[in-house]
């Protein structure tokens, strides 16, 4: 009986020892957040990964107040970012070089997986063939079809007659080159045939105008 007694208390002493310490891991949680390639679905090392509070939601549950910044780190070789579960993270923002910046708007509807574009190259030969204006300028934009995260970019040249742009595209997109006089507008555009750019690549077009 003595020994049993002893025994007993023992593990009740040891549960008293734990308490505090069982608290803090349980506060201490930390929250997974995984990084992806978009089309590949590959781990993106070494993102910046900026996380954010949701302040308001809308009716379907998007954030659509985002809220103070809650910390920044950056993903691991597995592409992993980790915030304590008590931040409560609403939203993300990614950044990383040569990736197009990305923002996860409500972690807790779409998930704590994001996926960031990597940013292709478009190489625009341009050349005059014909006469305009003297206030005529010549805008040309990049256009990722269908690329969520991607600006297109809009570059307005004074009618060079033999020159090279250089525009960011949508790396695993097809991507095309839209040009028109201003101001002629867009209305009077013109666009390039479609061509697909992967990840860090460059793409050739040409325009004639």
């Amino acid at each position: 009986m003595q020994l049993k007694t002893l025994i007993t208390t023992g593990i009740i002493v040891s549960f008293i020892f734990c308490l505090p310490a069982c608290k803090k891991d349980k506060n201490d949680q930390q929250k997974e957040f995984l990084i992806l390639e978009d089309y590949t679905s590959t781990p993106v090392a070494d993102a910046i990964v900026e996380a954010y509070k949701c302040s308001s939601k809308d009716w379907l549950g998007n954030c659509s107040v985002v809220g103070p910044l809650l910390g920044t780190t950056t993903t691991d070789k597995d592409g992993k970012a980790f915030f304590p579960a008590s931040l409560e993270v609403g939203t993300l923002r990614i950044k990383k070089d040569k990736y197009w910046p990305t923002e996860n708007i409500n972690t807790g509807f779409l998930g704590s997986d994001t996926h960031i574009t990597p940013i292709a190259t478009l190489r625009v030969h341009i050349i005059r063939e014909n006469q305009y204006p003297s206030g005529y300028l010549l805008n040309i934009t990049g256009q990722p079809e269908g690329c969520n995260d991607c600006i297109w970019e809009t570059k307005q040249l004074s009618q060079p007659l033999d020159t090279i742009v250089y525009l960011k595209g949508g790396g695993y997109y097809q991507n095309t080159v839209g040009w028109y006089m201003n101001p002629g507008g867009p209305a009077n555009g013109h666009s390039t045939p479609p061509v697909l750019v992967n990840r860090f690549d460059t793409a050739r077009y040409e325009i004639r105008y």
